[in-house]
């Protein structure tokens, strides 16, 4: 038996609905994706942060109080950007069941994401400033032991001519012709 077309325009319509569910449910899943992707990536970017600044901190050291601060502002910028996002996971799930359960949600979660990015970045600011700095003193100790060297160079030319200043009054020298004696004449 054949479609009528009421009942086939009532089918297209169903199906349509159904198209436009999954289209929807698809992406509201990606968009949460992204979002917590983000978090996550910051998680990681700034475990991976503090992992470099102890090992620059153990390498380099620290020759100034200066740089002691430096250090210390991009390990609370990374530790702050680690606890907000943690923070932003556990209150996520919060709001999640308070949405499946039909509760209103008091939970602001965009200021907590700008926390977060703003801790990001602070942390990366004063990651960059180590690394000048590094640079920097690194550059400035390779350019010391040159001049050290060639001060080194210097000094010993000078000592191999004062050592060996002595030395032309060890050539041999032509004998004195001999005197003669007034007597034999």
């Amino acid at each position: 038996m054949a479609e009528s077309d009421d009942d086939m325009n009532k089918r297209k319509l169903r199906e349509l609905e159904g198209k436009n569910i999954a289209f929807y449910s698809t992406l509201l899943s990606a968009w949460i994706q992204t979002k917590m992707e983000r978090d996550k990536t910051l998680v990681t970017l700034s475990s991976a942060a503090i992992g470099l600044l102890v090992t620059i901190l153990t390498t380099v050291g620290v020759t100034h109080h200066y740089i002691l601060f430096i250090y210390i502002a991009a390990f609370i910028g990374f530790g702050i950007c680690i606890g907000t996002s943690l923070t932003i996971y556990q209150l996520n799930s919060k709001h999640l069941e308070n949405e499946l359960s039909n509760k209103t949600s008091k939970i602001k979660l965009e200021k907590y994401d700008k926390r977060s990015f703003n801790s990001f970045l602070f942390g990366v600011l004063f990651l960059c400033l180590i690394g000048i700095y590094s640079a920097y003193s690194s550059l400035t100790i390779t350019e010391n032991s040159t001049m050290s060297n060639e001060n080194k160079q210097l000094d010993t030319s000078e000592w191999e001519k004062r050592s060996l200043d002595g030395i032309s009054d060890l050539k041999p020298q032509e004998p004195e012709p001999a005197k003669q004696d007034s007597d034999d004449e």
